[in-house]
Formats: structure tokens, sequence, C-alpha cells
């Protein structure tokens, strides 16, 4: 069993209201990287029983340095749409909800290593030291955000079910 999210792109309105942009799900794909860059959701573990330490960065995880997240779950913002706050009360098995404005995915510095050479270094393969957020989340992550920054959307707001 794995894990999906939830994600909708929301907007202001002309009158200061969110709303929900209709038939656009961004970061639908089913991507642990993603998962746990958002939220802190579904660490990469491939390897259960080889983990290492906490790190500056990154969990150090069998073959895998996953991100940590830009924040911990904040909640359903206040001011959600009523179509997302429908679809997140129906669906009772969510967990973990969540909401980035699109400024914070945008500005976020992609490019600093998951983890300093200095800090436990031997217990990690060369080629994962200095590994780095965009290395890990690959092409398919920044073809959303740039879909993201074409669409008028000003945050998103997702949970996951398990």
């Amino acid at each position: 069993m794995g894990t999906d999210i939830h994600a909708y792109a929301e907007f202001r309105n002309n009158v200061g209201q969110w709303e929900e942009i209709p038939d656009y799900k961004p970061f639908s794909d089913r991507d642990y990287d993603v998962f746990s860059f958002f939220a802190g959701v579904r660490f990469r573990n491939d390897y259960v029983g080889q983990f290492v330490s906490w790190g500056n960065g990154g969990i150090w995880t069998g073959r895998r340095v996953t991100p940590y997240p830009i924040d911990q779950p904040r909640g359903l913002p206040n001011d959600v749409s009523p179509s997302v706050k429908a679809r997140s009360d129906w669906e009772s098995d969510g967990h973990s909800h969540s909401w980035l404005s699109v400024e914070e995915l945008t500005s976020y510095n992609y490019d600093k290593p998951l983890r300093d050479r200095n800090i436990e270094a031997a217990h990690v393969p060369e080629e994962f030291v200095n590994h780095t957020v965009r290395e890990t989340l690959g092409e398919g992550y920044f073809q959303d955000l740039a879909q993201l920054q074409k669409s008028k959307a000003e945050r998103i707001v997702f949970w996951f079910d398990s």
C-alpha cells in the first residue's frame, strides 16, 4: 500500500477570497521525495533496517538521502477555498494537511546539498554526500513547478492518504 498526495492550486479572486483552480492537480504523481520535501511525509526508506543517522538537510536511509521538509504540516489554511475544504472533509483518511505558497516554492534554494560533508560522511557513499535538493527532486518536480508558475495559482493546499 502506498501514499498519495491530494494537491490543489488556489488563487485569490477579485474580492480577496481563495478559489480552487478547477481541473488542475499539481504534483499529483506518487513521488516520496516530493512528499518528504513538502511535509516530511514518507521519507524514502527503501532499505528498512539500514537507517544510519540524522544529518544536516537530509536523512540517510540505505541508498537514498531525502530532503527535509520546507515546513512541518501546517494544517488547512483558515481561509481555504470551499471546494478544497469539502474534499478534505470528505476524505476521512487524509493526513498531514498543509499548504505552501508558490513564492516559497519558487524562491527555495534547490541547489543546497542535502547533507554536510563533515557530518558522519564516512557512513554515506560519496555520490550522495553533496547530492542537492534539485537532484533529488528531479526533472518532473521542476516541470510541475513551471506549470504551477504559469497558472494563476498563489498556493497549493495538500494532504496525503495511506
